[in-house]
């Protein structure tokens, strides 16, 4: 039972959060030639995307029908054979993981494959880091000779300031790290079978 909750409780968190966004994603899409083909990318300009979680007020007032509310008893019936103070440290739990993982979700509809291999590698090297000129080299670099059409007015820095601004890599000096919102984002990405960026462009 609790699974079924779990994901009525994430379906709706993502109806929620997604709502406004759904449109500026779709409308970012642009089809791309690939062998015999055709697929669907995205632009290479990358909104910053914010890690923090912000209320969900705002939606719960917007959101509202009879489905909705449906589901709000089904949960309400689960919780009570638990006590007050036991319901609300898991229920503020469960909405902090459900909030992060529709974060998780939003940086990945628009993280480049380049960028998840720029994490896995800074993970590898959690407590070192790696240049900043390193990292252009090795990831950047051949980025853009195979998507030069992508990268083409997408320099560096904004390719880095995404990166940054998304709370996955801090600069300290010379070098990049990667943060621990970065790393659950990498065990994230694991979980859900997301972890092969070769399947993703850029």
């Amino acid at each position: 039972m609790w699974i079924g909750i779990s994901i009525v409780v994430l379906g709706l968190f993502f109806m929620l959060f997604f709502q406004k966004n759904i449109k500026g994603i779709l409308d970012r899409t642009q089809k791309v030639k690939y062998g015999s083909g055709e697929i669907q990318t995205e632009n290479p300009s990358q909104e910053p995307v914010d890690s923090t979680v912000s209320s969900t007020e705002e939606h719960t007032r917007e959101f509202d029908s009879p489905v909705l509310r449906e589901q709000v008893d089904l949960i309400n019936n689960e919780l009570t054979s638990m006590q007050a103070s036991e319901k609300e440290r898991f229920l503020v739990r469960y909405l902090s993981i459900v909030k992060l993982e529709l974060a998780f979700e939003r940086i990945y509809s628009i993280i480049w494959g380049s960028q998840i291999y720029i994490l896995e590698h800074l993970n590898d090297r959690r407590f070192i880091g790696a240049s900043k000129e390193d990292i252009k080299t090795s990831f950047y670099d051949p980025a853009v000779t195979r998507w030069p059409t992508f990268f083409r007015n997408y320099s560096y820095e904004a390719y880095l300031a995404f990166l940054k601004s998304s709370n996955l890599v801090r600069e300290e000096g010379p070098l990049l790290f990667v943060t621990d919102f970065g790393v659950d984002f990498l065990q994230y990405l694991t979980r859900t079978g997301k972890s092969s960026a070769r399947f993703k462009l850029g």
